[in-house]
């Protein structure tokens, strides 16, 4: 054998020693990572439907679309299912802002009415938003949303431009962000 391998085989306990500890601290810090509390929560536009489009002045002109006392002007109609992805359940008290849904750069999202579709267990939310308080923005707070709970939302508003959804709590690992969007043929 040449140089290297005589050193090898005459170094082969420390080497061995070494990578053992290489290992060994590779594991950990997986590990580590792992099992670290995580606590966030992500959302999924499952659809966002305008009901007349942009291009549709003519048809604005002799439509007149009512919801109880409200005329709208740009009527959508979206539907937003919320996850727990941590690992950590989410008590509402943990929540400095509820879970906000906003338009773009306003807040003058005009919501005209909503209500939970579906949820993974009963009592995560009971209300989603104060219609008598005149919100520009809707906000939800779950009761309790566990490790991989959801909940859908459905809600009509009054806009044209896409929404923006945010939320703040207690120990929230990063920035709520949205997941892939799903087709509208995967709604149940």
């Amino acid at each position: 054998m040449g140089d290297v391998g005589d050193w090898i085989v005459d170094n082969r306990t420390w080497l061995l020693s070494l990578l053992a500890i290489v290992i060994s601290a590779t594991l950990a810090i997986a590990l580590y990572r792992l099992n670290k509390a995580k606590k966030q929560i992500d959302y999924q536009v499952i659809n966002d439907v305008m009901i007349l489009s942009r291009h549709a002045s003519s048809l604005r002109e002799k439509l007149h679309i009512e919801y109880g006392s409200h005329t709208l002007q740009n009527p959508r109609i979206v539907t937003i299912k919320f996850i727990n992805t941590g690992n950590k359940a989410i008590e509402g008290s943990d929540f400095k802002q509820a879970i906000t849904v906003r338009h773009g750069e306003y807040d003058d999202i005009r919501a005209i009415d909503g209500f939970i579709v579906d949820q993974a267990a009963d009592g995560i939310i009971t209300e989603i938003f104060d219609y008598a308080a005149g919100n520009k923005y809707i906000q939800i707070a779950p009761d309790l949303l566990n490790s991989r709970e959801w909940f859908i939302v459905q809600f009509l508003y009054d806009h044209d431009e896409p929404l923006r959804v945010s939320c703040r709590f207690k120990d929230q690992t990063r920035p709520m962000k949205e997941l892939l969007p799903v087709s509208t043929r995967a709604f149940r």
